[in-house]
This record gives C-alpha cells, structure tokens and sequence, in this order.
C-alpha cells in the first residue's frame, strides 16, 4: 500500500506579461456564392416572412388594452452566418446603425437574434433592401447589390404573443429581453409598469404570487390565461415562456424484505455539510445523527418542515450524499458519515414544477447563515433540444456559484421511464434503435417511442460552473450485473449525454468548425447509477420502513450518481477545508479515467459515417479518400460521443485525496487579470536523468474556473477565455519567457529564423507558415510547442469553456531539452462588444481567479530509491497543504481494512 501523502500547493516564482495579442487572419462571413437564379426560393421565402410579419405586427396594435407608457417592437431573425462584425457584411454595426435593429437576445450559437426595432426610420431602410432583393430579377447576382445583405437571412418572424408563450400556461417563467442603450428608456419605463400591474393582480388575487430578479426572468404562480396574454399582449420587454417540469418519480416497486435497517451511520463532527435540494430529507433512524437540525423547505411555505417527505427519493440521496459508496460494504453495520446533510425541501411530488427564485433565495441563505459550500441536485426538468442555449435556471445556478463560492452537483437526468418501457416492450424492443448504445444517437432516426434528442441532458444539467453527473450501470453489488447495458462499467442505458451536436445544421446551414468547442460538454464525470429494468440490476438503498419490508429497495438512476459525486467533494474539504470549491472541481475532474474504452460503439460509429458518407459523397465512409474521411470524421466520432456520454470518467478517489511518492498532484489556485500571459516555473528532478530507459514523467493537468455568465447571449454566455499549456523556459529570465509566449513578434524569435527554407521563400504567406512553425519549435517542450487547453480564436464567433485539460509524457530526451526546467503558461482575455452589464462587470472584476491541479506520476519504475514526492519539495517551492495528525497513518489503516 502506498503511502498517503498531502497534495501541494505550487508556490514557484511567477513571470508575467501584460500583453495577449488576439488578432489572427479572420476568414470572411460569406455566403456561400451561388447562381443568380437559386435564390429564387430564399427570395419567395422572404417574401411570405415580410407579409406574415407585416400582419402580426398590426395585429399586436390591435391587441393592446392596457395604458403602458412605451412599446417596443421586436423581429427575430435567422442568420446563415454569425451575427458579428468579420466582413464583409458587418452584420452588427450594420443592423444597429443602417437598419435601426439592436440585439437583445442571441440563441443558435448567436446565428439567431431577437432585434428590438429602435429606428423606425431606419428599419424602414432594412424593408426597403429586403424588397429590392425579393423583386430583383432571377438573372441578376446579388453580390455586388447594397441589398447582398439580405443574402445573409434565411428567414424572419415578429416577436407575437403566441411565440412568446408558445404551449407553456402555468407555473411560468417569463423571460426578459436584455435591455440596449437604444431601447433603454423605453425598457426601463414599461418594466416599472408591468411591476406595478403584477403587484396589482396579487393585490386582487388574480395571481398567487411573483417572483423576479429584475433583470433575466418573471416567475408566475397561479395565473389565468387571460391574464397572461393580457401581459404577453400589453408589456413589451418579454421575449419567452418556459415552466420548468419536474419528471414523476419511478414508482418504489422493489422491496428488499428485511426486517430493519441493522446500520448505524455516526455522524463526523468536522464532515462538511452537503445541501439536498430534493422532495425532503426523512430522519431514517439510518439518518438520524447526520441529519442537521432545521434545513429549508420552499414547497410548504404554510408549514414548512424539511424533514417530512412522502417518497424515498430526497432520502436515499441524502444518505448516499453522506456516506458515499462504502455504504454498499454490507460487512458493515456502522459507518462515520463523510458529510453531514442539510436538507433543502424545494419539491413535494414529483410532477410539479421547479420556483427558480424561491430555490435561488434557499441556496442563498444555506450558503451564507449554514456555511453550506457543497449542494447536491439530483431533481431535473424537461430534457434540452440540440444546441439550445443555457436554460434560465442554469444561470441562476451559475450565478450563484460565481457570487458565492459553492459547488453544486448536478445529474443529467434519466431517459423517461415510460421511453424506457415501450422500447423494452415486446413489440419494440427487436428495433436496432432501441437496443444499446444505438439508442443514444442516430438523428437520422426515429420510431414512435424515441428519437435520439430524448437522451440529451435535463435543464440545469448544462450549468457550466457547477459539475453535471451522469451514470454507469455498475450497482456496486457483487454477481448481479447490469439488465440494459452490456457491463457495468459503461453509461447506463438511461444515462443522458451533451446536448450539444455541431453537426447539426442551423437556420440551414452548417455550423463552422472555429465555433465548435468540444471542452463545452456535459456531463463532467459519471458515477455507478446501477441499471434498468431488472431490479436486481439497480442500487440497494434505504426504503421508509413504514411497511415493514420496505426497510430497503432497489433503484437506480443519476439521482444516485450524483450525491456519490458530492459526497467526494465533501471528503476533499474534510482533509483540505480551505480549497476554493473550483479547485475542488478540478481535483475530481482531474483523477477521472475513462471507465472502458470506446469500441463498443464502434458499430454504431460506421452507421453514422455511413449515412453521413452517402448523404454528402454519394459513397461509403471506407470508398472515401483520405481528405473526405476527415471532413465525416470531425462531424462524428465515437471517441467525441463518448465523451458526451461521460465527460472526463469515473473519479479515482485516492488521486483525488492523496499524493503518493510516485504521484504528486500539485495545486495552483490563483488569479490573473485581462490581457496577460503568466508562466510558473516547475523543475524537475536530477535523477530522472539517469539510466536508458525514455519514458520519464506524465502530467495531465485539469483548468477550471467560475465565470460570470451572460444572459441571453449564447456564443458569449462565458465571457472569460483562460486557457494553459507546457513549454520551456526561455532567454533565461521568467518575464522575458512570458513576454516571448505573449508576443509572436517578439526579437527574440528573429535568431530562429535564419534558416534556409525561411530565406529561399518569397511568398509572404509561405514565409509566415515557416516562422510560425520555428516559433512552435522553440518554445515546445517536445519538438514543438503542444496545442493550447483550448483556442481562443475567432474570439467573437467562438464559445468559451471554464473546463479545460491537457496531459503530456515527458521522455528523458525532452528533459535534457528543457535543462531540467518547464513552465506552465496559463493567458487571460475577454470577449469584446460585451453588453452593459457585462462591462459593469468587467471593470469591477479585474482578476480572474483560476485553479489548475496537476497530476505528475513518475513512469519510469526504475527508481525504487528516489521518491517523486520528496525530490520535487527539494528543489520548488512547495507546500503541503494540509497535514492533519495522524491522518495518512488513519488513512493507510482503513484502506488496508
């Protein structure tokens, strides 16, 4: 057994430069050029869009009933490409200054936009141009025409009030526009109306109660039809309405006839506590020492009482939330509880649906009165289409991360139970669709039970400061294995995986490869879950015991994953208490392996490549040349689905807790400010030099980092690019390799470019390849520079994520080449053409606080006398960060138990 070591914070001396030059060749926004005839369809197209506009827009006049002081109108419309500033269109300064159109809400990775109409004089300018394009003859291009673009829409409708409500009447959540300089008058004048209306209508008991954080979202409860669309008619800053569903709960069918619990659970006076946010926590005698006294119920406001529930759910989450997996040792009746529970009752039945504020206001005051850092969400809405953007929930969930410095876990959500049963039924379950893993992705697919979309994640599962669990089937019982899933150690069958699909084509066209971001994908980690439909496939877990055989059951689901999840974290602040909680994000992300390898989806991934093959060559995938293969394989692979199904792995709990002589995990939490680069210094020990063998180190480093998010702006709701790599030291002093690592221009590179194919070249872009690639030689610390953690270009067309990871193998060839000395790059920028509040931001936040935790194994086993640990504390600074008596001899003892 080895022995268990404190992880160490990295406290090297830093270098820093203040410059991050983001300028690149941007590629033209053009439309892909077509014959003048061929846009006789978009023309028609356009055509009935303006008319269908035109009357919904004198209809909404008609409409109006209420004496509100100002009206704005709203257009969406549907961009072939990227609503920003690359040429040669100029979209936005074109539509806000040319055509009197400001955007107040981005969605399809900002190729859709909800305008608000702020000049009429101007917008009448915009019909004018869309007239002159529909009526140009079908001989005559449109390219060199001021009307060309127009070419850029595929279609437009007017913000109505039937769009804004679509198909959702109760429990709502009405979205806010985000307010422009243009409108902001005129916004800030009709919401103050419409808060006074809605106080007004409780006042008179028309409605049971609003709830709004005045700037993203109103929460109705209780309102009749007549009066939405009275709202939705008269007050024009809505955009949208959504009611958050919450899925009924699985039936408890499977009881376990014991005639108690026979477990007693002791609670641990320095566990952290962990905030169920679930249907209530029941004090189980199981639960009665770690359930603390209290908790917040939002469900029964009447008589609240957080303790009373009338299904197991919120029960077996807690208890799992607690004592983690060791409570699936049945050859132990007494455990130590790792956390203590908090209970959040935010449901009563299973079939309601979720009150955003009044969560938000109880997250809030268990933060902040309880101290509670750590919150576990295993309750989700409605599944996400493809691409959709962040859900409002999931930005209050973000919000609240960033303000307070929690962590909340959250699952994917199941595949509906009733899904489930149908494509399982005799009639359907022959169907190769329906069989695993087929069913997790085909959109070519569809049968009257289930389409691939119905395995997307649930909101808030796409929260992007928060970690998101999905499940494998693994029950963490020995002999019974899974029912639907071919091991147990692969995604169960009802698991959900990333919404997020860039091959799927939008507002008709393809989505740009400089856009796609596969760092942004959920869920980050899995956890055993257990299967489906066999109860002896499932989880045995803590039942009531009001009937007396119902003391345990079986169950499964992401609902059990993800307080296994959270009940890592607590352990992590247990031995580090004072972590910042992304640093805890990064340790569990960090230690996560794969579980299997991807061939078992290698039948389903020739499908695909297949179908896609045929659709666009007219061939096979395996007919195709090397350069089409390519094309098919960045829009599908197995490798890419994969992940989407379970992020980064399955957490190794001792990596994550404990360094080793042989595997040290450094941690660097710190800040950096817009604009810059920063290196941190790491060496590398002398003996690592001896002997013959090549292979020496591997590093796999985890980012992560809480951003600010951006409501109603989908490419830019992460503001914050932070990314890292490997390189070495160079010219000797830390700010200089800084300044080199910032500046492609740099002197420094002018001594490496005296080669001869460098001089021989005479074509300027030829000549910019060959410097481009010493400079990526110079500073690698193989023999070239590796890919950054993620590319931050084209900074206005690309979507951030606050999740990144890179691994490196270290030979000895390479620390030669390094004298012995590598560094960690880590640069900051941000998004530009911010919104108000988000440059409010901006300017208040000027460092940007980042955790990166770093894993270094020696790979070597050669050197059974030199351990990694003390050799790296010999020659860096440093520092363990923590060291509580007795706890690694504790530790080795219980392990080896």
């Amino acid at each position: 057994m080895p022995k268990m070591l404190s992880h160490l914070f990295l406290k090297n001396q830093q270098g820093s430069s203040h410059k991050f030059d983001m300028s690149r060749k941007i590629d033209d926004d053009n439309v892909a050029t077509k014959p003048a005839e061929a846009y006789r369809a978009q023309k028609d197209r356009l055509h009935t869009c303006y008319q269908t506009f035109d009357r919904a827009r004198r209809e909404r006049l008609n409409q109006r009933t209420l004496d509100v002081p100002a009206h704005i109108a709203y257009v969406e419309i549907h961009f072939y490409i990227i609503f920003g500033d690359n040429p040669p269109f100029r979209t936005k300064t074109t539509f806000e200054n040319k055509f009197g159109l400001s955007p107040v809400m981005y969605s399809n990775f900002n190729n859709s936009v909800l305008f608000a109409i702020s000049g009429e004089g101007k917008f009448e300018r915009f019909i004018a141009l869309l007239n002159q394009f529909i009526a140009s003859g079908d001989d005559v291009p449109p390219g060199n025409k001021e009307y060309a673009i127009i070419t850029t829409i595929h279609d437009f409708e007017f913000l109505s009030s039937d769009k804004i409500l679509g198909h959702s009447r109760h429990q709502l959540l009405l979205d806010i526009v985000n307010v422009h300089n243009d409108i902001y008058t005129k916004f800030e004048q009709i919401k103050s109306q419409l808060f006074t209306y809605l106080e007004q209508l409780t006042e008179e008991g028309r409605i049971g109660a609003f709830h709004s954080d005045g700037d993203t979202s109103i929460e109705i409860h209780g309102i009749s039809n007549d009066d939405l669309f009275l709202i939705a008619n008269n007050f024009d800053i809505l955009c949208a309405a959504h009611s958050l569903r919450t899925p009924r709960i699985r039936p408890d069918v499977y009881n376990v006839g014991e005639l108690t619990w026979a477990v007693t659970i002791q609670q641990n006076t320095n566990g952290h506590l962990i905030g169920v946010l679930d249907n209530g926590v029941r004090t189980i005698p199981p639960l009665r020492n770690v359930v603390v006294d209290g908790g917040i119920d939002i469900s029964s406001p009447s008589s609240p009482d957080a303790t009373q529930a009338s299904h197991p759910h919120g029960t077996v989450v807690a208890s799992l939330a607690a004592v983690g997996t060791q409570l699936f040792n049945t050859n132990r009746e007494e455990f130590v509880a790792d956390a203590n529970i908090f209970p959040i009752k935010i449901l009563d039945n299973f079939d309601g649906t979720f009150q955003v504020f009044s969560l938000v206001d109880a997250i809030r005051q268990a933060a902040r009165k309880h101290r509670v850092r750590i919150f576990n969400l295993s309750v989700c809405a409605q599944g996400k289409m493809y691409n959709e953007p962040p859900s409002v929930l999931a930005y209050q969930l973000d919000r609240l991360a960033y303000e307070l410095d929690i962590l909340i876990f959250i699952a994917t959500g199941n595949l509906e139970e009733a899904d489930i049963q149908y494509m399982q039924s005799q009639e359907f379950r022959d169907d190769p669709f329906h069989q695993y893993p087929n069913h997790f992705y085909d959109p070519e697919t569809q049968t009257e039970c289930h389409n691939c979309e119905a395995t997307n994640i649930c909101v808030p599962a796409e929260s992007m400061n928060n970690i998101t669990v999905g499940a494998i089937a693994d029950n963490l019982r020995e002999g019974d294995g899974p029912h639907l899933t071919l091991t147990k150690e692969l995604p169960a069958f009802y698991t959900r995986k990333n919404h997020y699909d860039y091959s799927r084509p939008v507002n008709g066209t393809t989505i740009k490869q400089s856009q796609a971001n596969r760092n942004i994908s959920k869920p980050d980690i899995v956890m055993p879950g257990g299967d489906r439909l066999d109860p002896s496939a499932g989880m045995q877990v803590f039942g009531f015991g009001d009937r007396g055989d119902d003391f345990y059951t079986f169950d499964s689901g992401t609902s059990l994953a993800t307080p296994l999840a959270a009940n890592l974290a607590a352990k992590i602040l247990n031995r580090y208490p004072e972590l910042d909680v992304q640093t805890v994000k990064a340790l569990i992300i960090n230690s996560a392996k794969q579980p299997l390898n991807d061939s078992f989806l290698e039948e389903l991934e020739m499908k695909i490549k297949n179908q896609r093959s045929r659709a666009k060559y007219g061939l096979d995938f395996a007919q195709l040349p090397q350069g089409q293969k390519a094309q098919i394989t960045k829009s599908f692979s197995r490798k890419n689905l994969y992940r989407n199904l379970v992020g980064y792995g399955q957490p190794d709990e001792d990596q994550l807790l404990y360094s080793t002589d042989k595997s040290v995990t450094l941690v660097l939490e710190d800040t950096i400010t817009n604009r810059t680069h920063k290196v941190i210094p790491i060496t590398i020990p002398e003996y690592l030099l001896e002997r013959t063998q090549s292979h020496r180190l591997y590093i796999k480093a985890t980012l992560c980092f809480k951003t600010f998010p951006s409501w109603g702006n989908h490419l830019d709701y992460n503001p914050l690019h932070i990314s890292f790599n490997f390189a070495r030291r160079l010219d000797g002093n830390l700010d200089r390799t800084a300044e080199i690592m910032a500046d492609r221009d740099d002197r420094f590179f002018d001594q490496f470019y005296q080669t001869e194919d460098i001089l021989a070249e005479t074509n300027d872009d030829e000549i910019k390849k060959l410097k481009a690639a010493e400079r990526k030689k110079v500073r690698g610390i193989k023999k070239e520079l590796l890919g950054w953690s993620e590319d931050y270009f084209p900074p206005v067309n690309k979507p951030y994520s606050n999740t990144q990871q890179l691994d490196i193998h270290i030979r000895k060839e390479d620390i030669a080449r390094v004298s012995n000395q590598i560094v960690l790059v880590v640069r900051c920028a941000l998004k530009e053409n911010l919104s108000p509040a988000m440059q409010a931001w901006a300017h208040a936040q000027q460092a940007h606080p980042f955790s990166i935790v770093l894993t270094v194994q020696d790979e070597t086993q050669l050197f059974d006398d030199f351990s990694l640990y003390d050799e790296l504390m010999a020659i860096n600074e440093l520092e363990p960060i923590a060291r509580i008596e007795g706890e690694a001899d504790a530790a080795e003892a219980n392990a080896e138990s």
